[in-house]
């Protein structure tokens, strides 16, 4: 479908592919049977709409316009299909709101490289039964958690990593914003931490209220919050409470204390929202410069690159004050901070194959396994860009596995290599399965490992088979098993050397079962 602009009334689609290419697009009420909605640039608007077993799926170029935005509101969800119920890919602007998502699936809404405009809003929604996965799952992306959400009855509420920029804070009045009755609360990567989590209930999760995943530094800020009851945390919080500062906590009354940092970020935020770029940019260099300890500077960080297009336009300037000035410098935490996001003005510039360089760099000698699963993701996406975008198409570095064929042999290893820092349930594991109808690929033991692991499995009947180990790139490292197999369970031994007979390094790699009809994929990682 093209053209400028459609607006559709009371749309009824079943087993039906929507598509819309440089084409504003409007739905009011309708529904949505098995459907696909695919949006490709310009603005998607869809209110009221009903849908089953249908995604959402908005994508833009990356870093081609700041604009364009997608807003749902007062829509219902009924998803039990693998896909996310929304997938954003790249999109500067959305509203999620007042909507209804009853999920099964890995994850209800997916906000990828999504953002970066000046609006960001998830606000008002009700997210729950996705037993399975994730309310809300962040990767690079920027979300306002507002009003009175209700993440309930998930595997995990709201995850973030890699950079996102997270700010969730509710109502001070019924209904609450409640993160409650998950499996887990909240989890995050360390660099991915909210910048305020207050007035929410976070409560009666089965495992942990919060967990952030690397934690490193100062204790993070988390008062102002209800737990339920008793009114604590202590002991829901991973990876120790004394990585958390939870007190004074909140009983649905009282505000918290705004300190000199919090009042400087929230007046920038408010210049955004009125376009003074240039005064929130000051404002964003004075909570760096006067409060650098505070998680409101790493944030101000994110945002001077989000908002730079609107100043000056001048990454390159951008780049050298993330990578040369003093405050940011001699601070451990914002230095780090500080490399990632100059990398990432080398795709503003255009500079594509300086940016896979530095992903490389980091792949070839990581200071942990999370940062050489984000290292591959964004290479993958940097050559999608370059591919997108025209420029140097040709190009591959010195890891050529890391370049993917097409953005859906990309999103399905992206998704691989998410799930082992994700950890979802195993449902066969909890079902007890003892002799499988299908091959059966279990998790080997120890794991972490060091020197050696032991691998097990199962085949439901005589057949060829191969098990084989990959590292993080995608290269084979040694095949353990290829011959012809009796029905049963079987196991071998993988003692940490490659096909040579060399001891390979630390870090994760993939065991992959292959029979005729059925290739399993697991992780497993090699600590030294």
């Amino acid at each position: 479908m093209g053209g400028l602009h459609k607006i559709f009334y009371t749309l009824v689609f079943t087993g039906s592919t929507l598509y819309a290419e440089d084409t504003n697009v409007v739905i009011n009420e309708g529904k949505f049977d098995y459907s696909i909605i695919d949006h490709n640039r310009e603005d998607l608007t869809i209110t009221s709409v009903v849908f089953t077993d249908t995604q959402v799926e908005a994508t833009m170029p990356g870093f081609t316009s700041y604009t364009e935005k997608v807003i749902i509101d007062s829509c219902i969800f009924t998803h039990e299909i693998q896909q996310a119920a929304i997938y954003l890919n790249s999109y500067p602007n959305y509203e999620i709101t007042n909507s209804e998502f009853d999920c099964e699936t890995t994850t209800s809404v997916y906000i990828y490289e999504s953002g970066y405009g000046s609006t960001y809003l998830i606000e008002d929604n009700e997210i729950d039964g996705n037993n399975q996965g994730t309310a809300i799952y962040l990767y690079h992306g920027i979300a306002d958690i507002l009003g009175s959400n209700d993440f309930h009855e998930n595997t995990y509420g709201i995850m973030g990593d890699n950079n996102s920029d997270i700010y969730i804070l509710g109502d001070q009045s019924s209904p609450y914003q409640s993160i409650s009755n998950n499996d887990q609360g909240i989890k995050v990567s360390h660099n991915s931490f909210p910048t305020r989590i207050n007035y929410n209930d976070i409560k009666i999760n089965d495992d942990y209220h919060i967990t952030c995943s690397d934690h490193s530094g100062r204790p993070h800020d988390i008062e102002m919050n209800y737990w339920g009851s008793p009114n604590s945390p202590a002991g829901y919080l991973y990876p120790d409470s004394i990585y958390y500062d939870y007190l004074p906590v909140w009983n649905h009354r009282g505000n918290r204390y705004v300190n000199e940092a919090q009042l400087l970020y929230v007046t920038a935020k408010d210049n955004i929202e009125s376009e003074n770029y240039f005064e929130a940019q000051q404002n964003f260099f004075d909570v760096i410069t006067y409060y650098p300890e505070t998680e409101y500077a790493k944030a101000s960080m994110k945002c001077l690159l989000n908002i730079e297009k609107h100043v000056n336009d001048d990454f390159e300037g951008l780049q050298t004050y993330f990578l040369m000035n003093t405050t940011i410098q001699n601070s451990p935490e914002l230095s780090i901070l500080a490399n990632d996001l100059a990398n990432y003005c080398n795709l503003y510039l255009r500079e594509f194959e300086d940016a896979i360089g530095y992903y490389e760099e980091i792949i070839e000698d990581p200071s942990s396994i999370t940062d050489s699963i984000f290292a591959v993701i964004d290479a993958g996406y940097t050559y999608l860009l370059m591919e997108d975008l025209g420029y140097r198409s040709d190009h591959i570095g010195t890891i050529p596995s890391l370049k993917p064929n097409s953005w859906m042999e990309f999103e399905k290893k992206r998704d691989l290599l998410l799930g082992i820092i994700t950890e979802y349930p195993d449902p066969d594991e909890e079902q007890g399965i003892v002799i499988p109808e299908l091959p059966t690929l279990n998790k080997n033991y120890p794991n972490p490992f060091n020197p050696t692991t032991t691998i097990t499995f199962s085949i439901p009947e005589e057949s060829s088979a191969s098990l084989t180990v990959y590292n993080i790139k995608g290269q084979k490292v040694k095949t353990l098993i290829s011959t012809e197999l009796n029905s049963g369970f079987h196991e071998t031994v993988w003692d940490g050397r490659d096909e040579n007979g060399v001891n390979v390094s630390s870090g994760v790699y993939f065991y992959t079962l292959k029979t005729l009809d059925q290739q399993i994929y697991k992780k497993m990682i090699l600590m030294k």
